[in-house]
């Protein structure tokens, strides 16, 4: 009877000899600590926990401990189960390390939840299928629907469900796809967490609101992406927020070279009704620049976005359908467009500065959808808008309007702008009319106890730094050989890139090749160039090693000590092909997909092509 309960206090709770040492299948319904080492942990079952932690008032301390959820970190395709589950009120996690699951931490309906100084970096991340020449389809996401819980199938470090005033502090996430996904959770706070280096979405709000997001950093949160040959984001995000998630605040935050930095997207509901939506969010003093996609993308929303800082992006914001909406004292830089919205109503555009994108505003409709819920109920013309005090220099085009009625547009300044204005019919009016929008909001004071995480690595700041792997965006900490696509297509030039700070020495292993020069090329980059086969079909694999002077970490979380050889390979195949291609244009009775008549007339375009990849979005 003693041993039985010896071994019951084992299992459940603080033992008298000292920390707890977790096995499978544990309850802990006590406050404790749990043994040093590294545990592993598999979960039982796919939708099932390795601990479940259960009660209220209960402090859990992993401080010095690891959980490990799967014994080949080479696969994160293939982690299932959950490490910790959480039931209960007032419950805090401190210290928590955990790898090698689907999910790491997953907790509903526990108010005042609090997660402290928790390191939940390598979970599941699917094998992407795109390559630095062509995007595959299948990478694209969908976050669409949740109202079934549909979010969590997608695997995060962090799942919460119905969990109000949450509190994240100190949080850690790379090498993963997901870092913090909240449903229906509601006035929490997150600040100082650093969750970059994913390949999916940072943070992501679904019917969440009045929750605080602080001196966070969200950076490389992106799949999608090669620099000079494609730019779609594949919906990857460092804020992803939808569903009438609204009353939030987002400030201070470091989101950059993610797909988007900032997703908001009314809902399915308000798609389909026209009511509702993510509003009255205020979006404040933070960096979402070099996003392959939007800086921010707001929509079919009510929202202020206020000194915030968009460079190098496709669009700084896109607001299609914002309404009521105050974009005012923006840093706009090398944007392809600054500000672009489509169907926009009654919106503020005042103070920003706009330097060297291709069009500063860019306000338009296309024709006026009422076909579906949202056009038919709600007036959707591009109409009312108010652009002041705005400076625009180093552009081609400052303001672009198309079919926009009631523009007040004044004390602009355009400094070096080829043209002020590019405007088809719109009329601009001395006063734009009485408006609904919120009263301004300043942005709130800093917490005292709020620190921006320092970067993984010191990278400059560009989006050409943004190398997707089939394991997610590349973070410069250990070695990769990557193809020059952007400047020599064949796939001949090889990129040579040690880890950031940490040179080491490069040897070819391939006995054809050993006898290539390998080149500097600055930036802690060098340069092998293969040779040229005369045209013929080559299937080359090319074998690598790198050893480095300092220590560094691989893209699975492994250390790699001084010293130590890592092997790489690349794998170069070129097959000399040219493509005669013909396009045809079709109505319904010449449908190719029923009939070949299509075919019978006269192509209205032809080209000569060595790959067939022509993009969706492309001429």
């Amino acid at each position: 009877m003693r041993l039985l309960t010896a071994l019951l206090l084992l299992l459940t709770s603080v033992s008298p000899a000292g920390p707890i040492v977790p096995v499978v299948g544990m309850t802990i319904d006590q406050s404790v600590t749990v043994a040093a080492g590294e545990h592993v942990l598999r979960a039982p079952e796919s939708n099932r926990a390795a601990i479940l932690v259960r009660g209220d008032n209960l402090i859990v301390d992993f401080s010095n401990a690891t959980l490990v959820g799967s014994d080949d970190p080479t696969r994160p395709d293939l982690f299932s189960g959950r490490a910790i589950d959480v039931k209960g009120n007032h419950v805090t996690i401190k210290g928590l390390v955990a790898r090698g699951y689907k999910i790491a931490l997953n907790a509903a309906d526990c108010r005042d939840l609090q997660l402290i100084d928790c390191d939940l970096s390598y979970n599941y991340r699917p094998r992407l299928k795109s390559t630095p020449w062509k995007e595959d389809l299948d990478d694209w996401m969908s976050f669409h629907h949740n109202e079934a819980g549909e979010w969590i199938d997608h695997g995060a470090a962090v799942c919460l469900t119905s969990c109000d005033r949450f509190l994240i502090r100190n949080l850690t996430v790379t090498g993963g796809q997901n870092g913090v996904l909240l449903t229906a959770c509601n006035n929490g706070l997150m600040h100082s967490c650093n969750i970059s280096f994913n390949s999916g979405v940072g943070v992501g709000l679904y019917r969440s609101s009045g929750n605080r997001f602080t001196m966070n950093r969200l950076d490389y949160n992106v799949r999608g992406h090669s620099e000079g040959v494609y730019n779609r984001g594949q919906d990857s995000a460092a804020f992803l927020v939808y569903e009438q998630s609204s009353n939030n605040i987002f400030d201070r935050n470091s989101a950059t070279h993610s797909g988007d930095g900032f997703f908001l997207w009314a809902g399915q509901s308000t798609m389909d009704t026209g009511a509702g939506g993510c509003n009255d969010n205020l979006i404040a003093a933070n960096d979402f620049s070099y996003a392959p996609t939007n800086g921010i993308e707001v929509t079919f929303s009510r929202n202020q976005l206020l000194h915030n800082t968009i460079h190098g992006c496709w669009h700084g914001i896109w607001g299609g359908y914002s309404y009521d909406s105050d974009f005012s004292d923006n840093d706009f830089a090398n944007n392809v467009e600054a500000i672009n919205i489509e169907h926009g109503q009654n919106n503020l555009i005042r103070r920003n500065q706009f330097n060297g994108d291709g069009v500063g505003i860019h306000l338009y409709e296309r024709g006026t959808p009422d076909d579906w819920g949202y056009g038919k109920a709600r007036d959707t013309h591009s109409r009312n808008y108010h652009i002041d005090k705005n400076h625009f220099s180093h552009m081609p085009v400052a303001l672009r309007v198309r079919d926009t009625k009631d523009v007040f547009a004044d004390q602009n300044v355009f400094d070096d702008v080829n043209q002020s204005m590019d405007a088809g019919e719109f009329s601009i009016e001395p006063d734009a009319g009485a408006t609904t929008r919120p009263a301004p909001r300043s942005v709130p004071e800093s917490l005292p106890d709020a620190l921006l995480p320092a970067p993984l690595v010191d990278l400059p700041r560009e989006r050409g730094t943004i190398r997707v792997t089939e394991w997610g965006p590349h973070d410069y900490r250990c070695p990769l050989v990557w193809p020059d696509v952007q400047h020599d297509p064949s796939g001949r030039t090889l990129l040579l890139f040690a880890p950031a700070g940490n040179r080491g020495a490069w040897r070819i292993n391939t006995p054809a090749l050993r006898d290539l020069p390998i080149e500097q090329a600055g930036l802690g980059m060098q340069r092998l160039i293969l040779p040229s086969e005369g045209g013929k079909l080559t299937d080359l694999p090319i074998e690598l090693q790198w050893s480095g002077e300092k220590p560094s970490v691989d893209a699975f979380g492994r250390n790699v000590p001084v010293g130590q050889v890592v092997d790489l390979a690349y794998r170069h195949f070129s097959a000399s092909l040219k493509w005669e291609v013909q396009f045809f244009g079709w109505d319904d009775a010449s449908d190719p997909r029923q009939t070949t008549r299509v075919f019978e007339g006269q192509p209205i375009a032809s080209t000569s092509v060595d790959r067939l990849n022509f993009r969706s979005s492309g001429s």
